[in-house]
């Protein structure tokens, strides 16, 4: 008689998590043999922005350009998969699986991409001598017209993440909990951003195609709500720019993602590497004295422009007048706790970018 376990729900997580990790694995090793060719997930751009008080700065949005050099030459990780990235993964995958199923039983659509046999579709283009290979989720086709779209699956989870792409609003009355303003976007509800700009890629790979809009569906990992953007391009100004839900978004063009692209291969040609796009460590003696150490990065302009803007959250919140604590308690707070950008946190070279000994070192 075969065994049967006594935690079968238990035992079926662990062996999700063990194949999510497979599955994990094969990503990695496919970003490594991505040759000459860029991810679309790998997308990045700057921005010119504004924060809350009025001051105007340049924000990364997207891939980190040091992490995406480090993957385009073979760099070994230093960092393993954390637990928390495994169930992420794992409940991402069976949900977007789930969602895949569903779109199947659509009435009036069939799925095109992937067919009845697997088979996604893949593209490798060339524009400005800049090589992006990837493959989509669904292309979708409405049967009775013969218009097609294409779906890009995403998995989210917590209250900060479902304020910002279902609304503040929304994500209350689910979450129950108090979200504080400095960490909701202006936007709000809008796509990722990184999302944002990996469908913009799959616009202009498939537009000549006649797919001219791409849907962003997440599904949340908890009990926060679902969420559904529909995504084009316009030419404003002589740029192709995105257009989320009917809005024009004149800050995210496909220029501005390409460069980001000729930035990284000049670095990848050169062999040199890429200033940080984040911080891995804040210096907790800015918030007393104004000051950043050498190994906090203090000579990356980014790293200082980011110290400025957490020390201005901090400070909202001291005025802010539901707050029942004070700006020294608030710093005192602040100073005692780790604080990265959570880009870093899930980067799987974290270690050997904070211990590189300059920002352009040659590999």
């Amino acid at each position: 008689m075969s065994y049967k376990s006594p935690f079968p729900l238990l035992d079926a997580t662990y062996e999700t998590l063990q194949k999510a990790a497979v599955e994990d694995s094969k990503l990695r090793v496919a970003h490594s043999e991505n040759g000459d060719a860029f991810w679309p997930s790998a997308a990045s751009i700057v921005c010119n922005v504004s924060s809350k008080t009025g001051y105007v700065y340049e924000k990364v949005e997207g891939t980190c350009l040091r992490q995406a050099a480090y993957k385009m030459l073979r760099v070994p990780e230093t960092d393993a998969t954390s637990p928390t990235s495994m169930r992420i993964m794992a409940i991402g995958t069976v949900a977007e699986d789930i969602y895949k199923e569903w779109f199947h039983g659509v009435d009036g659509y069939r799925v095109v991409f992937p067919d009845i046999r697997g088979k996604k579709i893949r593209f490798n283009s060339v524009f400005n001598d800049i090589r992006v290979r990837g493959e989509v989720d669904l292309i979708m086709e409405h049967i009775e017209t013969g218009t097609r779209f294409g779906v890009e699956m995403k998995t989210y989870e917590g209250s900060i993440a479902a304020a910002n792409l279902c609304g503040p609003d929304a994500a209350k009355e689910v979450h129950k909990a108090w979200i504080p303003p400095d960490y909701i976007d202006d936007r709000a509800p809008f796509p990722k951003i990184q999302n944002l700009l990996q469908t913009m890629l799959y616009l202009q790979e498939f537009w000549k195609d006649g797919i001219h809009l791409w849907k962003i569906v997440y599904a949340a990992r908890d009990k926060g709500p679902d969420a559904t953007f529909d995504v084009t391009l316009a030419d404003i100004n002589g740029e192709k720019v995105a257009v989320v839900d009917g809005k024009a978004y004149p800050e995210f063009t496909l220029s501005g993602i390409y460069a980001r692209y000729s930035e990284l291969k000049k670095h990848l040609d050169s062999k040199t590497l890429p200033p940080r796009d984040y911080v891995p460590e804040y210096d907790p003696d800015f918030l007393l004295t104004g000051r950043i150490s050498i190994t906090h990065g203090s000579s990356n302009p980014r790293s200082v422009v980011a110290h400025e803007l957490w020390k201005e959250k901090l400070d909202a919140r001291a005025g802010n007048p539901r707050g029942k604590k004070t700006r020294e308690e608030i710093y005192k707070t602040a100073m005692s706790e780790f604080k990265a950008d959570w880009q870093c946190n899930y980067c799987s070279f974290r270690d050997r970018c904070v211990n590189e000994t300059s920002d352009h070192s040659l590999f």
